[in-house]
């Protein structure tokens, strides 16, 4: 029996797995009242003063994997995309065409070229990313409010507070800051999600719930 070649509901699959792959690089939790929250802890220093510490709980080889699994689902999703236009009418030239309009795309794919290939450093998207600096980091969107609960306990909780696995994206050639991870995962995401939205496979709003995005 021939193959069918990939479906609707096959590439919507590979949309989900990008989504989550994306949605575990941003750690939070709902609270009553509407709104998200991330935990933290107070400490006091030595001499006077206080200290706030969110994140840190993660090993640097589990910021790693958060963030390289992200960047694998989103490079690979051109590939699978491709073949899903194959055999649903979708010429490939309009499905390049949302990779060579969007860098943020083409340096996803250039950092999972290189570490798939770390003897070659890719550079599709003329800036020869490479990934350094890999840690949580607190985002606030909206305003926050500090809530101190107990011993050394605090809580950051506002209308989007999250810890983010935020990287630092350089250009290897010269050393000067092309961006950081999140944004651009998000810029590439966003690429994707307007010819998405064309072919009916996202809804309007995208699935902020896994994405991490309002």
């Amino acid at each position: 029996m021939a193959d069918s070649g990939m479906t609707d509901d096959e590439l919507k699959v590979r949309i989900e797995r990008m989504y989550a792959a994306i949605g575990a690089t941003i750690e939070r939790e709902m609270y009553v009242g509407g709104g998200t929250k991330v935990e933290g802890e107070l400490r006091k220093l030595e001499g006077g003063g206080i200290n706030f510490k969110f994140g840190g709980k993660l090993t640097d080889s589990q910021l790693a994997n958060l963030a390289w699994n992200a960047i694998h689902n989103l490079a690979i999703f051109f590939e699978y995309c491709k073949e899903w236009g194959k055999h649903n009418g979708v010429a490939y030239q309009e499905i390049a065409n949302v990779r060579d309009n969007a860098r943020e795309i083409r340096i996803i794919e250039d950092l999972h070229n290189s570490e798939k290939h770390p003897a070659q450093r890719a550079n599709q998207s003329g800036v020869s990313p490479k990934l350094t600096d890999l840690r949580q980091v607190l985002r606030v969107q909206g305003g926050v409010e500090l809530v101190f609960e107990g011993p050394g306990g605090l809580t950051a909780r506002g209308k989007d507070v999250s810890l983010v696995v935020y990287g630092a994206i350089l250009n290897s050639k010269t050393g000067t800051l092309v961006g950081d991870l999140h944004d651009v995962i998000d810029e590439a995401l966003q690429a994707w999600e307007q010819f998405l939205r064309t072919k009916g496979l996202v809804d309007a709003a995208g699935t902020p719930a896994l994405s991490g995005r309002h």
